[in-house]
């Protein structure tokens, strides 16, 4: 979702405002006169190439997730490192994968379509450009937390659990990790309430 965002606001923008500057320069009237459809020259592109790169951009965006929580949880919470990467492992199934993927494909095709869509229905001014590459990133972000949201309910009548654990993890093996998170999250905040205490008195004494 948040790399869909993001393509939404450079790519989505970008689409809005090319296709709008060949709209005021009149260069998609030029095209129509020699007879090439602009959807087939203009928009058909910019879509196949959001359908396909989005779902490699979902896969990177996931690897970099499980990195940031590698890095926080074994550098700041002393969790272990094979630990994190079995319960990564237990976590995360091939469902939820295979659904994000679906996902960003769908998000693609929302993004091209709104950029083009927008870049089209442009005025003749420069002022109308800036307005359909705004356009185009509220549309792509409006039409991706309703696909989100109708991605969701198809998934839970069918019977697709999307965020919790499908793997075989015991209750028990979570709310020990749990307790072990909470236990060095508290250890660290008692930790920075004597500090603060400490700058404190020290403030005092020195006054």
């Amino acid at each position: 979702m948040m790399a869909a965002i993001i393509m939404a606001g450079r790519t989505g923008a970008a689409f809005a405002a090319q296709i709008g500057t060949m709209q005021v320069n009149e260069e998609i009237d030029a095209l129509q006169t020699l007879g090439i459809s602009p959807m087939e020259f203009l928009v058909l592109p910019r879509m196949l190439a959001l359908i396909l790169m989005m779902p490699l951009l979902c896969i990177y965006a996931d690897l970099m997730g499980i990195l940031g929580g590698f890095i926080v949880g074994v550098g700041m919470l002393d969790l272990g490192v094979f630990e994190y990467v079995e319960q990564t492992r237990r976590s995360v199934s091939l469902t939820q994968i295979n659904i994000g993927i679906i996902k960003a494909v769908v998000f693609g095709v929302l993004v091209a379509v709104a950029g083009c869509l927008r870049g089209m229905q442009c005025g003749n001014s420069s002022q109308a450009v800036g307005m359909a590459a705004t356009s185009a990133v509220v549309t792509a972000i409006v039409g991706m937390t309703i696909s989100t949201a109708v991605i969701t309910v198809i998934c839970n009548l069918l019977g697709i659990a999307q965020y919790f654990f499908t793997s075989k993890v015991s209750n028990q093996q979570v709310l020990t990790q749990c307790h072990k998170v909470n236990d060095k999250v508290c250890s660290s905040s008692n930790s920075m309430i004597k500090f603060f205490k400490l700058v404190k008195f020290s403030s005092r004494k020195l006054t």
